[in-house]
């Protein structure tokens, strides 16, 4: 992997590097979001060596996208190890989406019927969100609503009251 700081600029001056080549995660969205700072480094006032941005890179979605999807955003792993953050899991079934799509009647992995499925978020104690964790049907675009509220430094509580589409997968995360 290349170094690069977060314009993407290499240790060769006016060489740019992005995507897979500067590390992981290795995902599209890494790469898209790379390449369009480094091309706004490039344009800015055409002096590629000028500062590099200070704004925070932000937390990605890495997603898996098997039946079910998988999908991750922020420092899961190292979330999940902390014992002072509180850990909020709603499952799918408590959406109106499962029940309006027959999921319903699909048998889930505990034998009941529910759409299987589940998103666990974490939280510092002030409800500021830090990270989010998906399985099932969706998972990926579940998290983009938790991943904009990390973005800029949002609450679930925030969240919460945010009145999404009715039936979508994005009720699981209000209620």
């Amino acid at each position: 992997f290349l170094a690069v700081d977060t314009d993407g600029r290499t240790s060769v001056e006016s060489i740019f590097a992005c995507g897979d080549l500067t590390g992981p995660p290795l995902t599209a969205n890494k790469a898209v979001y790379q390449a369009r700072r480094a091309v706004k480094a490039i344009l800015a006032d055409g002096e590629p060596e000028s500062a590099p941005s200070s704004a925070p890179i932000p937390a990605l979605i890495e997603a898996v996208y098997t039946t079910p999807q998988l999908a991750a955003v922020g420092p899961v792993l190292e979330l999940a190890k902390r014992s002072d953050l509180v850990v909020h899991r709603k499952s799918y079934a408590i959406s109106m989406l499962s029940q309006v799509h027959g999921a319903h009647d699909r048998p889930s992995p505990d034998g009941g019927t529910d759409l299987p499925g589940e998103v666990k978020i974490w939280t510092d104690r002030n409800g500021t969100v830090l990270g989010a964790a998906a399985i099932g049907e969706l998972a990926a675009e579940l998290l983009a609503s938790i991943q904009v509220t990390m973005q800029h430094g949002g609450t679930l509580e925030q969240l919460s009251a945010v009145p999404f589409a009715y039936p979508s997968i994005s009720e699981v995360v209000t209620s």
